[in-house]
């Protein structure tokens, strides 16, 4: 399978709990919304709308717009829109790279769904070109920083061959440079959150269940039972807080622009 579609089946595979393991995205979604005070969209694109985490905060925030959301998994979008059964949201599973949409937007955004795309600047320039005028492109987008400890753990044991998913995720510079080829008025924020885990093992199942593993965490052939108890061990001893659990950093990138 190509890696967009190892990503698909993984959300598609855990699409009912995913809202149980998605904190951070819920975080993110918040602080998205909040930036979004003062505008008035009336038609609003939400690219990666996942189960609908960020869909409702937008329809709760824009009572009066129309919004059509997008995502790759048909399991997402059978959670999102069972839990949002609004008139005005159009729910289509497609992959938001090659779909095809008429008209234009008032808003187009997304909420921690970018880094797995595969070309970000055509992305970029498809959806800036969907922008009404004056109209807002607005997104969170995980930077290269998140699960820092876990790769610095994973490379203890397995060295070059210890490969997460955020090793291919865009720096902040390069997005930066992306943008302000055809937004303007472009602005990036970055934010790293900290979420607590009782134990390796949690922080793996997290991981799982809420997509951030994207194609894949390490190698499965290397995760043996000892594997696993040395890896617990190394992490707790790096990156245990106070209260005996460990941390995992989440970075993201809260970027806007302008048509």
């Amino acid at each position: 399978m190509t890696k967009k579609e190892i990503v698909e089946n993984n959300f598609s595979r855990h699409a009912n709990c995913y809202d149980d393991y998605s904190l951070m995205q819920t975080i993110s979604s918040k602080r998205l919304i909040s930036s979004l005070d003062g505008h008035d969209s009336r038609r609003i694109l939400d690219l990666g709308c996942g189960t609908g985490i960020y869909t409702q905060a937008l329809l709760e925030h824009f009572p009066k717009a129309q919004i059509t959301a997008i995502d790759i998994s048909p399991e997402m979008i059978k959670v999102a829109s069972e839990k949002l059964s609004s008139k005005n949201i159009t729910f289509i599973a497609s992959d938001a790279e090659t779909i095809k949409l008429d008209g234009k937007f008032d808003l187009v955004t997304s909420n921690a769904s970018f880094q797995w795309f595969g070309d970000f600047e055509e992305t970029i320039s498809k959806y800036s070109s969907k922008l009404s005028p004056y109209g807002t492109f607005l997104f969170s987008i995980f930077g290269p920083d998140t699960f820092c400890e876990l790769r610095e753990t994973l490379y203890v044991i397995f060295g070059e061959k210890a490969i997460i998913s955020s090793d291919e995720f865009l720096k902040s510079k390069k997005i930066s440079k992306i943008l302000k080829l055809y937004l303007k008025n472009v602005t990036l924020e970055e934010k790293k959150y900290k979420q607590k885990y009782s134990s390796f093992r949690s922080l793996l199942k997290n991981i799982k269940y809420s997509g951030t593993r994207g194609h894949g965490v390490g190698r499965k052939n290397l995760w043996t039972p000892k594997i696993m108890n040395d890896l617990e061990k190394i992490y707790r001893d790096k990156f245990s807080n106070e209260t005996g659990d460990i941390e995992a950093t989440y970075q993201i990138f809260f970027c806007k622009g302008e048509k």
